[in-house]
């Protein structure tokens, strides 16, 4: 072999000795920057299969568990399902969904009105049977269990619950009168555990489901809105609760996003008023549809919590849940012009 010019056999010892340590430093050093090359392009592939996985979560508009469920064939059909809330918004767009999957649909909500052509429109697009049981559930006690009372003596079976009416709030937790408070922990708390607790045996019977429509909001808390986030959250905390003690019965908690409804032209505002505003979010928000199949879906697939939200405030609710220290630290800035927007609108 020859090395610079000069048979290695012919090369003086000291010259071979040196020779065979360079070639070992030169082997040395490619296996290091191959060892570091191999780091390098496998911190690379990381890093693309990570941003890719970002991507793809940020462009899904519900958690993979509900994006993935699916109705199973027949599910719902002749099943009797009762949605309060129904002439409008995400309720309105149960039934429709439920029409299609040939349910019969108890409809509930406070304008008869409205319930009664809602009723025309469902059978025509093929329920089985529609009811109409018309109740405001901010009139206590004794209305909700009237109402619950009717809506299980039409058919004397009810293998579905979907309490879906509720109320929002515009207005700081000092700004909001203790009267408006009451009315909208009414609605949105006790309704539905009077809801429950009358048609529970009912519920029993048919090993049944109840669909409680909550928001992100109960997962994480938006300023100006604290009456709502805390109304929700009860909801949820206490029918976790409710489906340990009744194991035939599934709970399905329903935590939308910004979906296009009146939520907002409804909400309550300081003074008592409505707040007549369709807020920015509500307006780009998700269609009232989709949350209404994929709460559906989600429930006759067994999940027990299904997020159905866009980008950011779906990004938002995995921080403040897998990431809450981070969470507590990034909340207070993005609020901070969030909720001076709000309270202009407010002032």
């Amino acid at each position: 072999m020859v090395l610079g010019g000069i048979p290695s056999r012919n090369r003086p010892p000291g010259l071979r000795l040196r020779c065979v340590s360079g070639a070992a430093f030169e082997i040395c050093v490619m296996g290091g920057v191959a060892s570091v090359l191999s780091r390098v392009r496998a911190v690379h592939v990381a890093g693309v299969v990570v941003t890719g996985a970002v991507w793809i979560l940020s462009r899904m508009d519900c958690d993979v568990h509900t994006w993935r469920a699916r109705i199973k064939r027949d599910y719902y059909k002749d099943k009797v399902v009762w949605v309060t809330g129904a002439s409008s918004g995400i309720g309105r767009a149960f039934c429709f969904k439920l029409a299609e999957l040939q349910a019969h649909i108890i409809v509930s909500a406070r304008n008869e009105q409205a319930l009664n052509e809602l009723r025309r429109e469902l059978l025509e697009l093929g329920a089985r049977s529609v009811h109409v049981v018309v109740v405001d559930l901010a009139a206590g006690e004794q209305a909700v269990e009237s109402a619950a009372n009717s809506a299980l003596a039409y058919h004397g079976r009810l293998d579905c619950l979907v309490n879906n009416a509720g109320i929002s709030c515009r207005g700081s937790a000092a700004a909001l009168e203790l009267a408006a408070v009451r009315k909208l922990i009414e609605v949105n708390f006790f309704a539905p555990v009077m809801l429950a607790r009358v048609c529970l045996p009912a519920l029993n019977r048919a090993r049944g489901i109840v669909i409680n429509t909550s928001s992100i909001a109960s997962v994480v808390p938006t300023p100006l809105r604290s009456c709502y986030t805390a109304s929700k959250a009860g909801l949820d905390n206490y029918f976790i609760s409710f489906a340990y003690e009744n194991p035939d019965v599934h709970v399905l908690s329903l935590c939308p996003g910004s979906t296009v409804s009146n939520v907002s032209r409804n909400a309550i505002a300081p003074g008592g008023t409505n707040w007549g505003k369709m807020d920015v979010a509500i307006e780009q928000g998700l269609r009232p549809e989709r949350v209404a199949e994929r709460a559906l879906a989600a429930a006759a697939c067994g999940l027990r919590q299904a997020w159905v939200a866009q980008g950011k405030e779906l990004m938002a609710t995995r921080i403040a849940c897998y990431a809450p220290d981070l969470w507590a630290r990034m909340a207070p800035k993005l609020f901070r012009g969030y909720a001076e927007s709000l309270q202009r609108h407010v002032d």
